[in-house]
């Protein structure tokens, strides 16, 4: 199965409305991650639910759609895995 991961408090590049604790994990909000498109392998972005949960975007580099997966611990801090529709 192919599938990419990005923990959102290290690694990605963080934008828009997130916020750092003083922990350093990132506060869950709406943010852009990088990924690699798990169709085409390029990096692409996705902007996760803020809440966690399943939503669908396409690949801005081949147009598929990428099912992004957010989970949320009770800390707050967010994971990301992107796969494929067709896996």
């Amino acid at each position: 199965m192919d599938r990419a991961d990005a923990n959102l408090s290290s690694g990605p590049e963080r934008r828009d409305n997130d916020s750092q604790r003083d922990d350093g994990a990132a506060e869950v909000g709406l943010m852009d991650v990088d990924v690699q498109c798990p169709y085409c392998g390029e990096p692409t972005e996705v902007t996760p639910d803020e809440e966690g949960g399943l939503s669908v975007e396409d690949c801005i580099v081949c147009c598929r759609p990428i099912d992004v997966i957010a989970t949320v611990d009770e800390d707050g801090v967010a994971a990301v895995q992107v796969r494929r529709q067709d896996a």
